[in-house]
């Protein structure tokens, strides 16, 4: 290809290289605009139900309810079968999620998260998850499992001392555990819903679309100076009739 005095040749090792790397810096910035998007539509989202009026949870459950629906809901606490979420971290300290089952009073059950509380001196001790005895009624927002980071291996350990300590939220080995059905979904329990830990929820994402906005714009970034750099070193100046380079057309 000749660009003025210039001509463009190169290999095709480098050009596969190129396109290969290209074709892989793309996909990467075009990924992290999809998570802009989908973080954008959640935020969106809890904006809209967070002061919504709450709803009975069954009425929620028979229909195709939003993430983060607000929800009422009476049974009463397992408080002898409890979960803490492990891998927490508030203002920079350790500590659970504490995750209690709910045993509704029309039938089944689902699984409230009551708050964070901190990590004591380690895992073996365990921080005190005291519970409401009788019946109750809370108010809270429906939502999916929280969030984890890489599930490797089982949920938990095993064992049988209770409450559990679990690195991420499985169901149906969950219900196993407890003895009964427990739902996917979660009540994320109101902070002013009656007993319960440290619930400042705040937004349902840790950082908000523009930061995967500028992952992404690095990522373009790294693209286009990779073409740049491609066609500078691949690009000659056209020898003349004699051999030498030529100047001008």
């Amino acid at each position: 290809m000749r660009l003025g005095s210039f001509e463009l040749r190169p290999g095709w090792l480098p050009t596969l290289v190129t396109v290969v790397l290209l074709a892989f810096l793309s996909g990467l910035g075009v990924w992290q605009l999809e998570r802009a998007q989908t973080k954008r539509e959640l935020l969106a989202q809890w904006r809209h139900q967070k002061d919504a009026a709450p709803r009975p949870l069954a009425k929620v459950l028979a229909g195709k309810a939003p993430r983060f629906t607000p929800v009422t809901a009476r049974g009463r606490f397992d408080g002898g079968h409890q979960f803490l979420l492990d891998n927490r971290i508030r203002g920079n300290r350790p500590g659970f999620e504490v995750l209690t089952p709910l045993r509704l009073a029309g039938g089944g059950a689902i699984l409230v998260n009551r708050g964070w509380v901190p990590m004591g001196r380690g895992r073996s001790d365990l921080p005190e998850v005291p519970v409401p005895e009788g019946p109750v009624e809370i108010t809270g927002h429906l939502a999916p499992p929280p969030s984890t980071g890489i599930r490797l291996g089982a949920a938990d350990p095993g064992r049988g001392r209770w409450p559990k300590i679990i690195q991420y939220m499985d169901a149906e080995r969950m219900a196993g555990q407890v003895g009964y059905p427990v739902k996917a979904r979660v009540i994320r329990l109101d902070p002013s819903a009656g007993p319960g830990f440290d619930r400042d929820w705040g937004p349902p994402v840790r950082f908000g679309p523009e930061r995967h906005e500028g992952y992404a714009a690095q990522w373009f970034a790294l693209a286009v100076a990779l073409l740049v750099i491609y066609i500078a070193v691949n690009t000659k100046r056209r020898a003349n009739a004699d051999g030498v380079a030529s100047d001008d057309e």
